[in-house]
């Protein structure tokens, strides 16, 4: 069976980037698929009752929609009332807990979502950490006066296409693979779009 977690490079890098999210601050990880940000991002929540991690979708896009999947995400249950009166419950149950709202697949949210997010953090110094895939980066660069606003506040952002050195060591050791021919046709395979995950496919 597959290895549950092993700590890749990667992981630790997107690990201290959402630290560094949780002293109250807005931080951008984007990567290509299957280089286990989503899984270092459940780690992370897991350990600690005030990070919160909420899954974008296409139908989650808008702000009433976000709204609804990060109340669930915290806590909140299903909150029944107006946009508004749900934003007001999320700032008030994030408020001073030193919390981080990890958004999954963020390039789902319409400029309007992400803008509400950015109030909720100017509001409440929640952190916010939006994670991604390529398209992430060029939608906030390419849409400048819509997102003008979230982009000056990021005070990070870390943008990766392929492994890091020493991703795929650190996968080997977690199956235990020593043998050289395999480790040498699976490291092909590691740089292929997919990457770790292929590998462990």
């Amino acid at each position: 069976s597959s290895p549950s977690w092993y700590l890749t490079p990667t992981a630790k890098r997107i690990t201290q980037l959402l630290r560094w999210a949780q002293s109250g601050k807005i931080v951008l990880i984007v990567s290509g698929p299957g280089l286990g940000k989503t899984r270092t991002a459940e780690q992370f929540a897991q350990g600690d009752p005030n990070v919160w991690l909420a899954t974008m979708a296409p139908s989650t896009a808008g702000v009433a929609t976000m709204s609804i999947e990060i109340s669930e995400a915290i806590g909140l249950g299903e909150v029944k009332g107006s946009p508004q009166q749900l934003s007001r419950a999320i700032k008030n149950r994030v408020r001073g807990k030193n919390g981080l709202i990890i958004i999954d697949e963020a390039q789902e949210l319409t400029d309007k979502a992400l803008n509400e997010l950015r109030g909720w953090h100017d509001r409440t110094g929640v952190g916010i950490a939006l994670l991604g895939n390529e398209t992430v980066v060029g939608q906030i660069d390419g849409r400048k006066s819509a997102l003008a606003q979230i982009s000056s506040r990021f005070s990070m952002r870390h943008v990766q296409a392929a492994p890091m050195e020493g991703d795929l060591e650190a996968l080997f050791e977690a199956w235990g693979i020593t043998d050289r021919e395999q480790r040498g046709f699976l490291t092909k395979i590691g740089k292929l779009p997919g990457a770790l995950r292929e590998v462990t496919n």
